[in-house]
């Protein structure tokens, strides 16, 4: 079989796990550590020991927090200096400040800030955790490691440091050591799932298969929503040759995570080794239209204000089925451009297969009145048949020229209606008029408001 690579990924600090974005995802075959490091998110804001009593510096550092939600990261910097200013002895400020700095790519500033942290309150395992962990995102593994000790110093039971212990053995191919030390991470907190992954691939790295299995089972048991640990243990029963049971990992990947190309490349190569070609047909054509996506993602990136952009990148969003994101762009659009017709328009067709109806008919009404378009009509129409208001939704099909089965269900559920209350005639032009649309559709017959294109000439 075609051996798969196996590649160790230490994210950024900033990176919730390892190879977040598509264009990672594609140049990474192998087994993606988590790096999750729970200590990391929580060190955020620091539960230090630290009496609260100056309301100018707690001030500013609420609006640090604030600022940096905005992306406004300068400003964030600002206020807490001016909290530094006014309590330099508060470690929770520096250990603020760096992060800010990590955001904004100045790592020299957030690593002079993370051991300012440190200077203010030495006896905190976790400032020397996350200071270790920066390094070793950074490349300075050695220098990563002695944080490490020294947190497992001050703390011998601190889950995190051992994690991170371990991955800096991974990262210099000291994968026994790595073993011992996610192993130490687990015995802190049996419901470590990262710990549990991690040591999963130290296992497989040893060609301990069964064992490595056994992990990654209780990593996904642990956190069931667990995409990486899924996706890891596919690639061991790749390893295995069990492509059926590979094959289930990766489809649980793609259903947590399922703008993952990772994930979805690795069940196409699965599929394949089942000879389930129809299926990882299926697969190709997804992976196509995420980097698509990726495309009109990059393009929005750059050109934040570009309403077109959007427009594009929600539409993709929309033919792939990724619902809720698309309302999310159709609404950037709004925002940058009110009373955007092809917004309003896709955004409540978004609305109408989530089942927000009042909320579609809502935007429709709004695009109704800035343009009549027949795109806008038809969906409309679809909004009162879901309502089963069928006077609306025909008149909104014919205004929009629409001819197809659900008109034709909507002229029969209104013939239903009026013959129930009596109405004969009524009822008998409702049906004529379903009727000759499923002529029309069934090719026996052409609707009279369809007009028939003209015959080419024969050819003398």
């Amino acid at each position: 079989m075609r051996p798969f690579i196996i590649l160790l990924c230490l994210a950024s600090i900033t990176v919730s796990g390892c190879g977040k974005s598509d264009k990672d995802a594609e140049s990474k075959a192998g087994v993606p550590l988590s790096i999750n490091n729970p200590s990391k998110g929580k060190a955020s804001t620091p539960k230090l020991k630290k009496d609260i009593s100056n309301k100018a510096v707690e001030d500013l550092l609420k609006k640090a927090q604030d600022l940096t939600n905005q992306r406004q990261l300068a400003s964030a910097i600002q206020a807490l200096s001016q909290a530094i200013g006014l309590d330099p002895q508060d470690a929770r400020l520096f250990h603020a400040r760096a992060d800010v700095y990590v955001l904004m790519g100045e790592n020299a500033n957030a690593q002079a800030d993370f051991s300012l942290a440190i200077a203010a309150s030495p006896k905190d395992a976790r400032l020397y955790n996350i200071r270790g962990y920066f390094l070793m995102t950074h490349g300075a593994s050695n220098e990563a490691m002695s944080d490490f000790d020294k947190a497992l110093e001050l703390d011998p039971k601190f889950p995190q440091a051992w994690n991170n212990k371990g991955l800096a053995y991974l990262a210099a191919k000291e994968n026994k050591k790595a073993e011992s030390a996610f192993a130490k991470a687990i015995e802190a907190d049996r419901k470590y799932a990262d710990a549990w992954n991690n040591r999963g691939f130290a296992r497989m790295k040893l060609n301990k298969m069964k064992d490595a299995i056994a992990d990654l089972n209780q990593a996904v048991k642990v956190r069931p929503d667990y995409a990486t640990a899924w996706n890891n243990s596919g690639l061991v029963y790749m390893q295995q040759e069990e492509f059926a049971s590979a094959a289930k990992s990766f489809s649980r990947a793609v259903e947590i995570e399922p703008l993952n190309a990772r994930w979805l490349t690795n069940r196409r190569e699965a599929l394949l080794k089942q000879e389930s070609f129809d299926k990882a047909s299926e697969d190709t054509i997804r992976l196509k239209w995420l980097a698509r996506l990726n495309a009109y993602s990059e393009k929005a990136r750059l050109q934040p204000e570009n309403v077109e952009a959007w427009l594009l990148r929600a539409d993709h969003l929309m033919f792939g089925n990724e619902l809720d994101m698309a309302m999310q762009d159709y609404g950037r659009v709004l925002a940058l451009s009110p009373g955007n017709t092809e917004a309003l328009t896709g955004r409540a067709k978004a609305y109408l297969q989530t089942g927000r109806i009042k909320e579609a008919i809502s935007d429709l009404d709004e695009s109704l009145i800035i343009a009549q378009t027949s795109d806008a009509f038809s969906a409309r129409g679809d909004a009162w048949f879901a309502l089963k208001q069928y006077d609306e939704a025909i008149s909104d099909f014919e205004s929009a020229q629409r001819f197809d089965e659900v008109v034709s269900k909507a002229y029969r559920a209104r013939a239903d209606e009026h013959q129930s209350e009596g109405r004969n005639s009524e009822a008998k032009a409702d049906l004529q008029k379903a009727q000759e649309i499923d002529d029309f559709l069934s090719g026996k017959a052409i609707p009279e408001e369809v007009e028939r294109a003209p015959d080419f000439p024969e050819e003398e």
